[in-house]
């Protein structure tokens, strides 16, 4: 059995039966990630991420940041991970705690977004729009594009309409194409065409500019369900 493969069994271990002995879920992870040390450096990250993930979702987030320090891969994504962890675990608080002790400028930037994100996917908007204000464009453009999404999920197209406007040219054509659509199955194919004369991004013009395909017939829809074929048939079902 390798390293890693022990190392991970720990993990597992630890969690459904942290209080059954003295040994605890905590003194469990950080034993494996004394023990990923000697793994090869190609499980090392693989490792580390992992034991850093679990420890944050049990609430052990300096022994999870402790545990990262341990590669030097992708400081500032992982950083951000386990913000996120923290805030999805319900500490907001703590999260933002967390943010202002980042390690770097660009951890504290990923950790921003992810945490917008975060708060976006769960309707908190104006909450999102403050925590990535401080973040570069790039960053607010993701964070803006998902409050525009989450609008659009949740009918009010208006509002979407809105935060389109405060992105970057084509940043928000995506939304438009939704919003467009809703207002197409509403009947109101003027207000939607009008949506789609404001679209910039090329690739997404093209697509929708492709002709659309004929129905398969039967014979098509039975070779396309021959192993090897899953692709055509993924493609003949694309309208």
């Amino acid at each position: 059995m390798s390293r890693c493969t022990v190392v991970l069994v720990s993990i597992l271990l630890a969690t459904p039966f942290a209080s059954c002995a003295q040994i605890t879920a905590r003194d469990v992870f950080n034993k494996a990630a004394g023990a990923g040390r000697h793994a090869g450096k190609d499980d090392r990250l693989y490792i580390f991420t992992e034991i850093a993930n679990a420890q944050a979702k049990r609430g052990y987030y300096d022994d999870a940041l402790k545990t990262l320090k341990r590669t030097n891969e992708f400081p500032a994504l992982n950083f951000a991970d386990v913000v996120e962890i923290r805030a999805r675990n319900g500490d907001i608080r703590g999260a933002k705690a967390m943010i202002g002790r980042a390690p770097s400028a660009e951890a504290k930037w990923w950790a921003l977004r992810n945490l917008g994100l975060m708060q976006a996917e769960s309707g908190d908007i104006e909450g999102a729009r403050n925590t990535v204000l401080p973040a570069p464009p790039i960053f607010q453009q993701v964070v803006l594009r998902e409050i525009g999404f989450h609008q659009v999920r949740s009918g009010d197209l208006e509002a979407a309409l809105r935060t389109v406007d405060e992105m970057e040219r084509g940043e928000g054509d995506g939304i438009l194409v939704d919003v467009a659509a809703a207002f197409s199955k509403r009947g109101d194919e003027d207000r939607a065409q009008a949506l789609l004369s404001r679209l910039t991004d090329p690739d997404i013009i093209r697509e929708l500019n492709k002709p659309s395909e004929p129905p398969p017939s039967e014979g098509e829809q039975r070779f396309a369900i021959l192993p090897g074929e899953k692709l055509n048939r993924a493609k003949l079902q694309v309208h």
